[in-house]
């Protein structure tokens, strides 16, 4: 063991130091009581001893250190464990930790092999990161009410089963991934009564099954159960929430729907995926966005009535193979991309409002759809939108000569039909639309139809 004489040691004395194995400070000073990235690197270090009691600052202090496994006591004066023991992947048995330390942030991070986690003191603030990576990590210690930020904290431990005891951890805001990637964890008890962000906080956690309820004062549950496929019961949404982007997706066990509450405004990604869903719960008019809400439903019957608040739809019922009857579309909407892609039951298409711009493969796979709908003049993109719609048949009126993209629009079509655009202008000008159509490879040559289609002057209506 190397016997520490000098005066005063610098927080850097000993930083990337191949050579040290054990290490004895005999209560040398740190300059500025700091230790910060002291052991950094010292890929050999096993332990070390008596530490100067009126060190603070152990920021990084045993960083990378992959082979230290007797982690060392830490003096009642330290204020600051950011990252301490971070990448030390043979730690396992953590040290008491003092009433002193107010931040815990990152202080075990990738500690793979440490198994029980120490005691919490009541003067801690922060533990985001705290064991994140943590893969052998059995038991979680219990959260005092003097913690803010639990992001991060335990995400990454694979073997914990049973969350730690939130009951009095009142001040808790944060609880972003807090168990994000914990796949083996079944039970969390509660969640803070004043948690304001639920951001990734359980996603994929596989076997997750009993969800606690959810606070009045959260937020944020973006993504907060996405990949929970053992999730059978969504819990209550209260009316705090406004967004619930991804909230539920990949709960692929997940049978019913909860009440959306009426100041959600996102519902991106929602319930994608949710391939058990049937019955699409009501939308609330403050929702905005419903891009991909229900994607990959794939036994999805009933779907919501799209409110006027709502302006893009893109993918919303995309692979929702089940579904027959599509919902009246609000003007509000603008973006319908791929809406109804592969949506392969669908027989009668909605009528396109005047306020859309974006039909890029509404209709994309809808194998059965029979009568398409007349396209408006605010629409600019139709590439896709039709393409492998096998019995489409019948009269197609497009109204819009600003169309700028028609490429493989009626592709797969095998039916003749005639398609009406708009030819020229008063000035013997061609439009967009009848340029991108020719652009696409189809011909108003009735003896040279691509795919069926023969397109008309609109004016000959």
């Amino acid at each position: 063991m190397e016997y520490i004489k000098e005066i005063r040691l610098t927080n850097t004395t000993y930083r990337n130091n191949q050579t040290i194995i054990d290490v004895n400070l005999n209560y040398c000073p740190f300059a500025n009581n700091t230790m910060s990235y002291a052991f950094n690197g010292c890929f050999n270090l096993i332990s070390v001893t008596n530490i100067n009691q009126n060190v603070i600052n152990m920021s990084l202090a045993f960083w990378n250190c992959p082979n230290l496994i007797n982690a060392p006591e830490i003096p009642n004066s330290v204020t600051n464990m950011y990252g301490t023991f971070s990448d030390c992947s043979n730690l396992v048995n953590a040290p008491e930790i003092p009433n002193s330390v107010t931040s815990m942030s990152m202080a075990f991070y990738n500690c793979y092999n440490l198994i029980n986690a120490p005691e919490i003191p009541n003067s801690v603030t922060s533990m985001s990161w705290a064991f994140r990576s943590c893969e052998k990590l059995v038991n979680a210690p219990v959260i005092p009410n003097s913690v803010t930020s639990m992001s991060w904290a335990f995400s990454g431990c694979n073997n914990l089963v049973n969350g730690p005891d939130m009951s009095n951890a009142t001040s808790v805001t944060n609880m972003s991934d807090t168990f994000s990637d914990c796949y083996n964890l079944i039970n969390v008890s509660v969640i803070p009564n004043n948690v304001i962000n639920m951001y990734y906080t359980f996603d994929n956690c596989n076997n997750l099954v009993n969800v606690p309820e959810i606070p009045n004062s959260v937020t944020d549950m973006s993504s907060t159960f996405s990949g929970c496929s053992n999730l059978i019961n969504a819990p209550v949404i209260p009316n705090s929430v406004t967004n619930m982007y991804g909230t539920f997706y990949d709960c692929s066990n997940l049978v019913n729907a909860p009440v959306i509450p009426n100041n959600v405004i996102n519902m991106y990604y929602t319930f994608r995926n949710c391939s058990n869903l049937i019955n699409a719960p009501v939308i609330p008019n403050s929702v905005t966005n419903m891009s991909n809400t229900f994607s990959g439903c794939l036994n999805l019957i009933n779907v919501p009535v799209i409110p006027n608040s709502v302006t893009n739809i893109a993918n919303v019922f995309a692979i929702c193979v089940n579904l027959v009857n599509a919902p009246e579309i609000p003007n509000s909407v603008t973006d319908m991309a791929c809406t109804f892609w592969g949506c392969s039951s669908l027989v009668n298409a909605p009528e396109i409002p005047n306020s859309v711009t974006n039909i890029y493969g509404t209709f994309y796979w809808c194998s059965k759809l029979i009568n398409a709908p007349e396209i408006p003049n605010s629409v600019t993109n139709i590439a896709n939108t039709f393409r492998n719609c096998s019995k489409l048949t019948g009269d197609i009126i497009i109204q819009s000569n600003k169309i700028t993209n028609a490429i493989y629009c009626f592709n797969g079509t095998s039916l003749q039909k005639n398609v009406y655009i708009p030819f020229t202008y008063e000035n013997n000008v061609n439009t967009l639309t009848y340029n991108s159509f020719i652009n696409a490879g189809y011909t108003t040559d009735p003896s040279n139809r691509v795919n069926g289609v023969l397109l008309i002057d609109i004016a000959t209506l």
